[in-house]
């Protein structure tokens, strides 16, 4: 279900002279749950002064309100942060101790409509199974047109999220933010002092790519390898896409003398090869320390049947044969 909530004050544009696709035309808000909430536990009023110290300059702090029976309105805290040198050590705050801060922005969520809903991220940009971008849904223009304004949650810095955004968080942000058919309207987000760096930096940034002598050159490892298997057809050509200046490949061989495009000659953590050649593997120390099944072993007809596999440092992926 969308949330929607209450808001008390307007944000300001942090750059007028930048249009953006929001609904005001101005940049879309830093929302921060609890103030900075992605190393401190929530709803603590030190944590509420962190966010804009570390944040664009109109953060909005932002609490999820609770009431006692005698009426007073307080802000419980998760019962763990994610260091847990914090847990248990900070009292209860009430809704005025956040007040006094004088925050520029104070919204409460009374579970009430106003002008804006906040929603998940995946009612947006949706993400299939295995884990790559889909093709937008007409949310954000919709809500645009009858005048509503949306903001967006579940962002993470420290969660993988989809491989096209190459494990860069600011890479998702800009996703939502700065894209040629619409914004968001704010970010509800932990990590808001990232989010911050887009908006106030990376977004819009359009500047040339192309080689100069005030400029590095671009060079792939095994294609656009953070968001495709490496060495394959999809990750060459998204690092084209992406406006690389070099392509790699580092070369491999088969038995037969097949050359192919492959990151090491030990096919073992790259390929599939395990289901199917286990008993091929064998112990080659001049190139590693332990057991392998190399591409030298197999013919190019064998590697032919192999799929290639993503390798990350947080998830695993198979993709259609593409050698």
């Amino acid at each position: 279900m969308c949330l929607f909530v209450a808001l008390l004050h307007r944000a300001t544009a942090a750059n007028p002279s930048t249009q953006w696709q929001t609904l005001s035309g101005n940049a879309p808000i830093v929302i921060a749950p609890g103030g900075f909430s992605a190393v401190f536990p929530e709803y603590d009023q030190y944590v509420y002064q962190f966010a804009p110290a570390n944040s664009v300059k109109n953060v909005v702090s932002y609490c999820d309100l609770q009431l006692t029976k005698d009426g007073a309105g307080i802000l419980i805290q998760s019962v763990f942060a994610r260091p847990s040198i914090f847990d248990a050590c900070l009292p209860i705050s009430m809704v005025q101790d956040v007040v006094g801060l004088h925050p520029s922005q104070f919204w409460i969520n009374v579970h009430s409509f106003d002008s804006g809903i906040l929603v998940p991220k995946s009612y947006i940009w949706p993400v299939n199974e295995d884990q790559y971008l889909q093709a937008h849904t007409s949310f954000v223009t919709d809500a645009h047109v009858l005048g509503l304004e949306v903001y967006a949650s579940d962002f993470s810095n420290d969660s993988p999220g989809s491989y096209n955004y190459s494990f860069d968080p600011t890479v998702e942000y800009l996703q939502f933010i700065d894209n040629s058919n619409f914004s968001v309207d704010g970010v509800l987000i932990d990590f808001s002092s990232t989010t911050s760096e887009a908006i106030s930096f990376l977004a819009h940034n359009n500047k040339s790519t192309h080689p100069g002598k005030d400029r590095a050159l671009v060079i792939t490892h095994n294609g656009a390898s953070g968001i495709y298997a490496g060495s394959t057809d999809l990750a060459y050509q998204q690092a084209v896409e992406d406006g690389a200046d070099v392509i790699d490949c580092s070369v491999q061989m088969s038995k037969d003398g097949v050359a192919f495009c492959l990151g090491s000659a030990d096919i073992m953590g790259h390929t599939t090869a395990v289901k199917t050649f286990m008993p091929q593997g064998t112990l080659v120390p001049e190139i590693q320390k332990s057991n392998g099944i190399f591409s030298f072993d197999l013919s190019w007809r064998d590697i032919q049947c192999l799929k290639r596999k993503k390798l990350s440092s947080f998830l695993s992926s198979l993709v259609p044969d593409v050698l």
